[in-house]
């Protein structure tokens, strides 16, 4: 009985303690909540002098599972918040509350950007620790509007960190609250940004769309609009125009994404029909070449204008200007989209295709806009050297290349044939005339040596006249290539001459019962030639199109306005 007493009275002492134990802790939490949300940091000094203060300090202190650090970045205590990270684990500063939320998510529901600043220095990391619903704190304070710590953050926030989806939702956020400047930059860094979809199936053009964005580019964007499947158009009625210059930077930036994946040409006779001078303008700045461009009926932009009397339209074809002042050939001056000179093959040709386009708008601008000048004082002769001046020298060192390799084969050709032409196959006779001189092969052996010689010299002569040229912009567009395709065409006569000539002596010296050698022999010769067209085709195919069809590049098929019917009279082409 006395055991049993003693046994409860035991249990009773340690509950007692306990709770005792418990009661204390929850007393020092209290004071850790209330000096957190003061900033007072004399309390937490004397707590951390305790046995367990340094233990204590990393708890979490309130019923939503708040540490220390959760509340005082809550109530804004920066000075307080220095001193605590220093003392806390990186553990217990990156701990989330019940709702999943890090302090730093809830530095950054704040907007309070030094308060970040603090923590960052502390952790590096925290930015791309997720909160609540498994967002991260540049969306949250993207969500809040908080520009500062938005544009703090994006720095801040690895690029791993968001997922593609997760991408496009916070630029559709940045945009619907105005952060127009990550917005930009976002859009800049990831490209393919302009024409994703968000969650609610939304394009970053559907946010800025729910902007004012002016009457005239209202036109403009709902033109846009329709070509990219956007399911958004803007009122006729807003004449304000109240957006910031980021956000016209970012449209601009987003419409010119787009349009890479929606056919400017459909655009341009759609905008010339309406009359869209804005779009027009926007579309022949990117693209120059569109001028040119005829639509089902032939009709180019102008013919448009005229057939719908679209007077500001029409003058384009006197001046399209830009805030630069450029005119219509200082744009036929800049260089060409990538894409455009990746279809032609080395750089002097592209070259070539640059100055046959500049030479072609020089036809048919005024003879004034050769001199004008724009806000930069450049002339378009002085931009075409400017925008080309790496394709210029590409081009000539591209030609030097490959000059020099073809003369090395030439000649390497020039001095075989050269030799065999004094070593008769067969050998001679006692008078010193050859064995077969009468014989059919030494005949063809004799001519198509001669004909490998005299092209494979020309040959060299042609590309040693290449490498020695000035290689000036205007030899790019008729003399250079037609030297290399001169050059190239006698090199693959010579070359086939050469194994003409060689079938035949082998025929010579196999012909009394050895045909069976000889006929392999003459078949496999062949295949340096089969290979030499195998790897120069394209080369040749492209120097030939360029240097001949070329001058035909831009004359007309047929009259556009007028043609002569079957009576053989001129005939006016319906409207």
């Amino acid at each position: 009985m006395g055991e049993e007493t003693r046994h409860g009275e035991v249990e009773v002492d340690d509950i007692e303690r306990g709770n005792y134990q418990q009661s204390k802790k929850r007393e020092m939490h209290l004071k850790l909540y209330r000096a957190a949300k003061q900033g007072n940091w004399d309390v937490v000094k004397r707590i951390c002098e305790t046995k367990k203060g340094k233990e204590i300090i990393n708890h979490r202190i309130t019923k939503r599972g708040e540490t220390a650090l959760h509340v005082a970045v809550s109530e804004g205590q920066t000075d307080f918040v220095r001193k605590l990270i220093k003392e806390m684990s990186k553990k217990a500063i990156k701990a989330r509350d019940k709702l999943g939320n890090t302090a730093f998510c809830t530095a950054a529901t704040s907007g309070n950007v030094e308060l970040a600043q603090e923590m960052l220095r502390e952790v590096k990391d925290l930015a791309n620790i997720r909160g609540i619903k498994r967002m991260l704190p540049i969306y949250v304070a993207a969500l809040l509007g908080h520009k500062k710590m938005v544009s703090y953050l994006y720095d801040q926030t690895s690029d791993k960190a968001l997922k593609d989806a997760e991408r496009i939702d916070l630029l559709v956020t940045l945009i619907d609250n105005d952060i127009y400047d990550v917005a930009l930059r976002m859009v800049e860094k990831h490209k393919p940004l302009a024409a994703a979809r968000d969650g609610n199936r939304e394009t970053a053009l559907d946010a800025l769309a729910r902007k004012k964005i002016g009457q005239a580019r209202a036109k403009c964007f709902n033109l846009l609009c329709q070509f990219s499947n956007l399911n958004w158009s803007c009122g006729a009625d807003q004449k304000s125009n109240p957006l910031p210059r980021k956000a016209y930077e970012l449209l601009r930036l987003l419409c010119k994404e787009v349009l890479l994946n929606v056919s400017p040409r459909e655009l341009i006779f759609k905008a010339a029909e309406q009359g869209n001078l804005e779009l027009l303008t926007i579309l022949i700045r990117w693209y120059p070449r569109l001028v040119f461009e005829v639509d089902g009926n032939n009709y180019t932009i102008f013919h448009i204008a005229v057939l719908h009397r679209h007077r500001d339209v029409f003058r384009l074809i006197h001046e399209i200007g830009s805030s630069k002042r450029n005119n219509l050939l200082h744009l036929a001056a800049k260089l060409s989209p990538q894409n455009k000179l990746a279809a032609i093959s080395g750089a002097a040709l592209q070259l070539q295709h640059e100055l046959l386009w500049f030479e072609e708008v020089k036809k048919v601008v005024r003879k004034s806009y050769v001199e004008a000048m724009n806000r930069a004082n450049q002339k378009p002769g002085e931009i075409f050297m400017e925008e080309h001046k790496v394709l210029l020298e590409t081009g000539a060192q591209w030609e030097r290349e490959t000059a020099n390799s073809c003369m090395l084969v030439a000649t390497l050709i020039a001095t075989v044939v050269f030799v065999a032409a004094f070593t008769v196959p067969g050998g001679n006779n006692q008078d010193g005339n050859p064995m077969f001189l009468h014989k059919a092969q030494l005949q063809v052996f004799a001519i198509a040596d001669a004909i490998s010689l005299i092209f494979s010299v020309s040959a060299v002569l042609t590309f040693l006249s290449i490498l020695t040229s000035r290689h000036a912009r205007n030899d790019f567009l008729q003399s250079l290539p037609n030297k290399l395709v001169l050059g190239l065409g006698m090199l693959f006569i010579s070359v086939v001459a050469m194994i003409v000539a060689y079938i035949a002596a082998i025929f010579i010296i196999f012909k009394h019962g050895l045909l069976r050698i000889a006929i392999p022999i003459a078949v496999i010769s062949v295949f340096p030639v089969v290979l030499f067209i195998w790897h120069q085709s394209r080369l040749l195919w492209d120097l030939f199109r360029s240097t001949n069809m070329s001058k035909c590049l831009f004359k007309p098929k047929k009259p556009t306005l007028f043609y002569v019917g079957a009576s053989g009279k001129a005939t006016k082409k319906k409207v």
